[in-house]
């Protein structure tokens, strides 16, 4: 089954984080995210969309943990572990930018978007960014190689 994303990793919380040094901050990095993440994300509906969770407190990366619960809850796999590619993750660069300004993790800052699982990703409204899998091991690759997802505090 696929993990797909809906909505860009980090966005709503680098839209206020702009907004909190705006002085520091070029137009052309205000300007796109004051418009894009002021727009809320609608929800991904259908019969296909299983364990759908918004990407809040601690980011993508509590929210891929939370999935990954889910899914073991609704017994999708049992035990449940999962694959996510970091690189298939929607980031816009204006998110780049002010995380490294003000030294933030985008993958752990809220986004205002959804993570859900469904088994036919052509017809789901989202990016596939990796896929459950039986077991317990929940790994994201990355251009540093393979590393464990860590469990939200």
């Amino acid at each position: 089954m696929n993990i797909l994303m809906k909505g860009y990793a980090g966005l709503s919380e680098s839209g206020r984080l702009a907004g909190l040094c705006r002085p520091r901050l070029p137009e052309r990095i205000l300007q796109p995210l004051e418009e894009i993440a002021a727009a809320p994300v609608p929800a991904p509906e259908g019969e296909d969309v299983h364990c759908l969770t918004p990407i809040e407190e601690g980011g993508v990366w509590a929210a891929l943990w939370r999935l990954a619960d889910m899914a073991d809850e609704e017994a999708l796999y049992h035990p449940c572990g999962l694959r996510v590619l970091q690189n298939a993750i929607p980031i816009r660069q204006e998110t780049i930018e002010i995380c490294e300004l003000l030294e933030q993790d985008p993958y752990r800052i809220p986004s205002g978007g959804w993570l859900f699982v469904t088994e036919n990703s052509f017809e789901a409204d989202g990016t596939v960014i990796g896929q459950l899998q039986r077991g317990r091991a929940r790994t994201v690759e990355g251009l540093a190689g393979t590393r464990y997802l860590e469990k939200p505090r």
